[in-house]
């Protein structure tokens, strides 16, 4: 239900904030020591000078909604598709054998209450699509298999990241060298590894916490603070409906793989060219199959033109259509 759902959300972003948004109001204190007194008058100004454009009118508030379910609907056959390819991310920023781990779970009663309790579902692909609207074309993201492709990932996510936290917090109390990797790892999901050794165990709150992190990073958030400013309103909205998924793809591969390789850890990259090679190989050949049964090509045809291809541009193709990257393109395409 949906108010579950954004008390989880909350609960989880009291740890972004704080509680009664304390981190907030720390970072107020640090604007006041360098402003003075005037310094909430100058935080309202800059405030205002973003927001005063920002109103619309009933008639592009009801007109952008609609337009927003359009976009969805007639995107939505090949979405389901290309979003089994999500679960890729996950694999780049754990591991394999984490992934593993996450996808068994998934048919287990424990795997998904787990990631519900973790907020896995606090966020949703297919909310920020239709934005405010919730009747034909939520209706179809349920048909499609929108929704369903999106809880596994979600769920697959969640289970994942418990895997690899437990599996890092063995590596930091064993030694050897992947210690100092693994209390980075552990400490990029704000867990205090001197406390955790300390006490011999990760708590249940730190698992939780962790594995809420991963799923936002890998599965991505919709929220007003992933969007910019002008994405607050229903034309904002549709503007940026398709384009959000692309923004934020592009800070994954920014921060999990180039950034990691600069910390000397080509892992992250190695991964995605596997995934690139397997599963994107899979879904754009799926795709195509069924782009072409639907225009009335020649299958095989299709096929054959793709195969006549440089394996680099293939392999440059599959990574595009992994996830919500190729949800991106697929909307840009329905609107074009």
């Amino acid at each position: 239900p949906a108010y579950f759902k954004s008390s989880y959300k909350r609960i989880f972003e009291i740890d972004e904030f704080g509680l009664g948004d304390s981190k907030i109001d720390a970072l107020m204190d640090g604007i006041r020591n360098q402003f003075g007194d005037n310094a909430d008058m100058y935080v309202n100004a800059a405030f205002k000078s973003f927001t005063k454009d920002l109103r619309e009118p009933g008639f592009f508030k009801k007109s952008s909604e609609a337009l927003a379910s359009f976009t969805a609907v007639t995107s939505l056959y090949k979405m389901a598709i290309s979003n089994i390819g999500q679960s890729s991310n996950t694999a780049v920023m754990n591991n394999f054998r984490s992934l593993g781990s996450g996808i068994k779970a998934t048919f287990t009663k424990e795997g998904r209450l787990f990631a519900e309790e973790a907020g896995a579902f606090a966020d949703s692909m297919a909310t920020h699509l239709l934005g405010a609207s919730d009747g034909l074309a939520s209706k179809f993201l349920k048909y499609y298999g929108v929704n369903l492709t999106e809880n596994f990932n979600r769920v697959v996510a969640a289970n994942s990241a418990k895997a690899y936290m437990e599996i890092n917090f063995s590596r930091l109390q064993n030694g050897g060298i992947l210690k100092s990797f693994a209390e980075r790892k552990l400490d990029e999901l704000g867990i205090d590894t001197g406390k955790a050794l300390e006490r011999g165990y990760l708590t249940s709150e730190e698992i939780l916490k962790g594995a809420y992190r991963v799923v936002k990073v890998t599965q991505f958030s919709s929220g007003a603070n992933d969007l910019p400013l002008f994405a607050s309103n229903a034309l904002g909205k549709l503007v940026y409906q398709f384009k959000t998924f692309g923004i934020q793809q592009a800070q994954f591969i920014n921060n999990q793989i180039i950034k990691e390789l600069g910390k000397g850890n080509p892992g992250p990259l190695i991964r995605q060219m596997i995934m690139a090679a397997t599963l994107g190989e899979a879904v754009v050949d799926t795709k195509i199959v069924l782009s072409s049964l639907l225009s009335g090509k020649d299958v095989a045809k299709e096929i054959e033109k793709r195969g006549d291809k440089h394996i680099l541009m293939r392999e440059l193709e599959n990574a595009t259509q992994l996830g919500v990257f190729s949800v991106f393109m697929d909307g840009l395409n329905a609107v074009v």
